[in-house]
């Protein structure tokens, strides 16, 4: 079982200056957790099968999934973003990768967002969102329209399948 690198590693101050960018091999990773963004844009970017003609689509030596735990009856998101002390709100990219299970359990906010919770703009390229739930807004995605700045949600090739939401947007919500 794989463990996500901790952004608080010893290697950089996270989101200090420009973007962090973490690197995930082929595997899966099981959060446990939301993964906390705080400060600067990230990009988490796995080994998804790119746009080479020899590379299998489905792969599994080929693809990085991350998905929460099913194990512990627990539900969680995926991803939460905080902003900054101005309230800015850092752009997250999710690059080759399978994102699938995230649960965002309870009402009102803390319900919404199966995948990613946050205030800012969300990238997924060439991404696979599966079979994520929100109890009540966004079994994919909420976004914080409440936080002040403009916001970009932005699909390129990905496969959305399975999300869904209690309240409304099996995929969105606003």
């Amino acid at each position: 079982e794989n463990a996500i690198p901790s952004p608080r590693s010893g290697d950089c101050a996270y989101g200090t200056t420009g973007e962090d960018r973490i690197l995930l091999p082929a595997g899966d990773f099981v959060l446990r957790e939301p993964l906390v963004v705080r400060g600067g844009s990230l990009i988490i970017e796995g080994k998804g099968a790119r746009e080479d003609e020899d590379a299998e689509e489905d792969s599994e030596s080929t693809l990085t999934t991350i998905r929460r735990d099913v194990s512990d009856d627990v539900g969680h998101r995926l991803f939460q973003v905080f902003g900054t002390s101005s309230n800015a709100y850092p752009t997250v990219e999710f690059k080759y990768l399978t994102l699938e299970d995230g649960y965002a359990e309870g009402e009102g906010v803390q319900g919404s967002g199966g995948v990613i919770l946050t205030g800012g703009s969300v990238i997924f390229d060439r991404v696979i969102l599966r079979n994520n739930h929100a109890d009540t807004h966004g079994g994919v995605a909420y976004i914080d329209s409440n936080s002040g700045e403009e916001k970009v949600l932005t699909f390129n090739r990905a496969w959305v399948t399975g999300n869904s939401a209690g309240a409304a947007g099996g995929v969105l919500a606003v």
